[in-house]
């Protein structure tokens, strides 16, 4: 396929490269806020109000000033280049020659400038802000700066082993991923079985949807290396969690054995990070009814979308319209499209929602709508680079079913294109 990329995705990479894959993080501007307000408050209970007091600060974030008045400066978080990597790995498998030079780049500057060994030769990421978290029940106040993140370590090996599929030349940094996770101080043990950590040194921040990614990449970073220690350890993992799925289909942000734990920390775009990792599981390990799972999930997660294709923050709240969700909810779909073809239009309706309510002129996506505002922060991480991915995501299933997209919206069989034809008007 010699053509360009479609304009919807070409102002996102430009949005992404033309700013080096740097951007005034929102979530490096809370914990500026945050650290001062703690500081200054000097307890858990009067911090945590701050917390939430610092999220509706967010909604005056769009612009840098407000960022240098607390501090903050653009940075390059290795997750921006992890999604990109992934759209990028996308749009070269459906054929855009264009995406193969992405690709290439940003994995290199991936492992060049973000990838740090450990003494024993494995890989990791180190998250790129600090954290701040407490539960409601009095335990004590913890922050990490700079930690080993599991969840980007598995992120990014996910990434490249994909992609060591079109370059066999970066297999080897996701082996060293699987070394680095195959560690045990990666995870604690919870019912005789392995749980992954959300950061090194930390034991109180159990995470599903960080378990659950750390054990699907073992799952097929396994199946590629015929390594059976690995695939011990990702299947435990993922039994772990599954054993929490409630008999609705919902499961918690946490772990029930996580001192943080909150029974109604369920929300939208969590809920589809697990049941894609459940798929990537089915995929190699069909001796374990991980399908059955993601079904299961599947059922209460589509309670959060209505008809149009709108997604609610959580089962119990409809705003604010995150543009996470919307993201996250086109490579779900698409992701079970592989599986259940007809999902694909799932996709491409939530696809057509996030176009309609939250895009702007210039093609980028807002962050968050309300019903009386739209917080209108264009970032690259939060926004752009995870929209960049849906739609890739959505484009290759569109070409693998032969469906051309066309710009005014318009959907129709390759079978039938010709070059030159006029769009069908319906």
């Amino acid at each position: 396929m010699t053509h360009p990329l479609p304009s919807e995705i070409d102002v996102l990479v430009r949005s992404l490269v033309s700013a080096d894959f740097r951007d005034y993080d929102h979530f490096i501007l809370r914990e500026k806020i945050l650290e001062k307000e703690y500081r200054k408050l000097g307890h858990v209970y009067p911090f945590m109000l701050a917390y939430d007091v610092s999220d509706h600060i967010l909604a005056f974030s769009a612009k840098p000033g407000f960022h240098k008045f607390f501090g903050s400066s653009p940075v390059q978080n290795p997750k921006t280049l992890i999604l990109a990597l992934q759209a990028a790995t996308s749009l070269e498998q459906a054929g855009y020659t264009e995406a193969k030079t992405l690709a290439r780049e940003v994995a290199t500057k991936l492992t060049e400038a973000h990838l740090f060994a450990d003494e024993e030769g494995g890989c990791y990421l180190r998250t790129p802000f600090m954290h701040w978290y407490s539960s409601n029940h009095g335990v004590p106040l913890c922050m990490t700066a700079q930690d080993p993140s599991i969840y980007l370590t598995s992120l990014c090996g996910t990434a490249l082993l994909r992609y060591s599929e079109l370059d066999h030349s970066f297999l080897k940094y996701a082996v060293r991923i699987g070394d680095y996770l195959k560690n045990p101080k990666s995870r604690v043990e919870i019912r005789n079985r392995p749980f992954f950590k959300y950061f090194i040194g930390r034991d109180n921040l159990l995470v599903h949807n960080v378990n659950t990614l750390a054990g699907s990449f073992l799952l097929r970073l396994a199946t590629k290396v015929g390594d059976d220690g690995l695939h011990q350890i990702g299947m435990d993992a993922l039994l772990n969690s599954i054993s929490e799925i409630a008999e609705d289909g919902s499961l918690s942000y946490s772990s029930r054995v996580d001192p943080t734990y909150r029974a109604k920390r369920i929300d939208n775009f969590h809920t589809g990070f697990v049941i894609c990792d459940l798929l990537d599981a089915s995929e190699v390990s069909p001796e374990v009814p991980f399908m059955r799972y993601a079904v299961k999930m599947l059922g209460f997660y589509m309670r959060m979308f209505d008809r149009s294709g709108t997604p609610s923050y959580t089962p119990w709240r409809r705003f604010p319209k995150d543009i996470h969700d919307y993201a996250v909810g086109i490579i779900t779909f698409s992701r079970l499209s592989d599986f259940y073809p007809d999902y694909l239009r799932v996709a491409e309706l939530i696809r057509s929602s996030a176009a309609r309510t939250m895009r702007d002129s210039d093609g980028l996506y807002w962050f968050q709508r309300y019903p009386l505002v739209v917080h209108r922060g264009k970032f690259l991480r939060w926004n752009q680079a995870w929209m960049l991915r849906a739609i890739s995501d959505c484009v290759l299933r569109q070409e693998e079913e032969g469906i051309v997209p066309q710009e005014n919206g318009v959907f129709r069989k390759a079978s039938s294109y010709r070059p030159g034809d006029p769009a069908e008007g319906h």
